[in-house]
Parts: C-alpha cells; sequence; structure tokens
C-alpha cells in the first residue's frame, strides 16, 4: 500500500451507523441501504508535479492529523444526513398516515349526513311515513281512550245490574219465606 492509502485508512471514519436517535426508533433499514451507497472517496493520487520538495520530508503524522478531522467532520456531515432522511421517512410516513384517516373521516361524515337527510328531507320516504305512524298513532289514542270510557261504562251498568239481581234475589227469598209462612 503506498503512504496515502494507508493515510486514509477507515481506521478514523465512524461509518457504522447505529441507531442514535433520542427515542431509539431509528430506521435501521434506511441505515443499511446508506452504507452501500456512502463510501468514503480516496483523493487523487499526488505526484511530483503537485508536491513541493520541502514537503517531501515531513512527517506521517501530521498528514493524518487534518485528514483526521476532515474524515470526523464528514462522517459527522453523513450521520447528520441520514438522521435527517429517516425523520423525513418518520414524517412522511406520518403524513400518509394523516391522510387515511381524513379520507376515512370524510366518508363517515357524507354517510352521517345522508342518514340525516332521510329524516330531514320532506321529499323522502321516511318523513312522510313518520308523519303517517305519529297520526295513526294518535288517532290509536283517542280510539284507545274512546274505548275505556265505553268499558267503565260497561262496568258501571254491569256492577248496577249486579247489585239490583242481588237485591231482587233477597226480596225473592223474603217473598218466598213468607210465602211459605202464609202457606199460600
Amino acid at each position: 500500500m503506498t503512504d496515502l492509502q494507508d493515510d486514509y485508512d477507515d481506521d478514523f471514519y465512524e461509518d457504522d451507523f447505529t441507531d442514535d436517535d433520542e427515542d431509539g426508533r431509528g430506521s435501521s433499514k434506511l441505515l443499511e441501504t446508506s452504507k452501500s451507497i456512502v463510501a468514503p472517496k480516496l483523493p487523487p493520487k499526488r505526484t511530483k508535479a503537485f508536491t513541493n520538495q520541502t514537503s517531501v520530508n515531513t512527517h506521517r503524522s501530521d498528514k493524518r492529523m487534518p485528514r483526521r478531522v476532515e474524515g470526523r467532520v464528514q462522517s459527522s456531515k453523513r450521520r447528520q444526513h441520514m438522521s435527517l432522511r429517516n425523520q423525513y421517512s418518520e414524517l412522511s410516513i406520518n403524513y400518509d398516515e394523516i391522510l387515511k384517516e381524513n379520507k376515512l373521516l370524510k366518508q363517515i361524515q357524507k354517510r352521517q349526513e345522508r342518514e340525516l337527510d332521510k329524516y330531514n328531507n320532506p321529499d323522502e320516504d321516511l318523513p312522510r311515513l313518520l308523519d303517517a305512524n305519529n297520526y295513526e298513532i294518535a288517532g290509536l289514542k283517542a280510539k284507545n281512550k274512546q274505548l275505556l270510557f265505553e268499558k267503565r261504562e260497561q262496568d258501571d251498568k254491569l256492577r248496577r245490574q249486579h247489585q239490583e239481581i242481588i237485591s231482587l234475589k233477597e226480596q225473592n227469598k223474603k217473598m218466598t219465606t213468607l210465602a211459605n209462612n202464609r202457606k199460600l
């Protein structure tokens, strides 16, 4: 391996995206797919034309230090990008659920309005039938009241006749005892 590839080693990058969300509900599927998409790019190889003769003898750690920081910044940006992507996917899922719920609520509202129209619309059969039924109930109540009155009158008449029969039986008994006493 060359020095540049050693300097650009993956030990300094944190590509292992884990679920660092506060609520612990991160989408692991999105994270797994992003691993294959996001790959570190190697810088172009330096040739002598691009390098300075004086900087050839610099220490290896001096070259790695800015790359470490750059790698950490890129890793942080990738994490932030993945976090935003996950938030976006959650929000789009929530949005779809809200749209479905809204559609269902509109259907329920229309159904209930149709049911109310059946009761309130004078052109429909149901209000006409209800009015006819109410009229019939009022007529039956009046007839019931009249029949109860007639029944009371018949009960009173029957009671008077029963008392008259009892009194006539008593008179008949007295007369028969009187006739037997006189032997008529």
